[in-house]
């Protein structure tokens, strides 16, 4: 599985203009996220030989991997 770096860009941009449009909301806005998607990122890697890095054995379901796990 490889992403592209089209992807990675406009990942990587529209978690920058999440995170800008987060910071001009008032604190006592309705729309206001917890945390301001700060916990968020995009890596470009290959998942095939990273994965085992980021999620324990079992916690992705196949589903989610469209049968590779």
């Amino acid at each position: 599985m490889e992403i592209r770096v089209a992807v990675t860009a406009y990942v990587s941009d529209r978690i920058a203009a999440s995170r800008q449009s987060q910071s001009h909301l008032p604190a006592d806005s309705p729309d206001k996220v917890p945390g301001g998607y700060t916990n968020v990122s995009v890596i470009r890697a290959n998942s095939m030989k990273h994965m085992p890095n980021f999620f324990l054995r079992g916690q992705v379901g196949e589903e989610k991997l469209g049968g590779i796990g």
